[in-house]
């Protein structure tokens, strides 16, 4: 509800249903990149640590 109501207000009513989606196109990608970077960090170190970091950074970077 939230991000349709700013969606509304900054690009207007007929172009809400296309920012949205491509803010779902940029989530699931999102997902993705960061699925395989976390894997590959474990595979890489051997454990699960490096990865969690990573996280915890660009956490405290957003």
């Amino acid at each position: 509800m939230l991000a349709a109501g700013i969606f509304l207000r900054r690009v207007g009513a007929e172009k809400t249903g296309t920012a949205s989606g491509i803010v779902q196109v940029g989530f699931t990608v999102g997902l993705f990149v960061n699925a395989v970077m976390f894997g590959a960090l474990a595979d890489m170190t051997g454990s699960y640590t490096s990865g969690w970091v990573a996280v915890a950074a660009a956490f405290a970077i957003a």
